[in-house]
């Protein structure tokens, strides 16, 4: 298999791995928008079904397109003439997609253990 090809399917599983979290991301906002305009018809359910669908396609994503943009690295690595600014990008898209949300729930412990001073 040509390097090329190896990065092109690299590529692809970075894609892959992405999509699904993108999307879970998506309808949890759009559901809490939802549930803002219409206060009272959102249950306890919908909450667990976000928080499990969130967990879950950022599992698959750090699985997938972690694993396909390490893969990317060592092929563009040793291959230095199969290097391509899309898989550039991409493999910081999918270090973005791993880190933010990690980053993110830090920040929030961090709020929310941080001590409050009496006005």
């Amino acid at each position: 298999m040509t390097p090329q090809r190896k990065l092109h399917i690299a590529n692809a599983l970075i894609i892959l791995g992405i999509l699904p979290f993108s999307l879970s991301v998506y309808w949890t906002f759009s559901i809490l928008a939802w549930a803002r305009a219409n206060p009272g018809q959102a249950g306890g359910s919908d909450a667990f079904l976000m928080i499990f669908l969130l967990g879950a396609s950022w599992i698959f994503a750090t699985v997938v397109a972690g694993g396909g943009a390490l893969w990317s690295r060592r092929v563009a690595r040793c291959n230095p003439d199969a290097r391509t600014r899309l898989a550039l990008v991409l493999r910081a898209l999918a270090g973005l997609t791993i880190l933010l949300p990690l980053l993110a729930y830090g920040v929030l412990i961090l709020i929310s253990y941080w001590p409050v001073k009496p006005t």
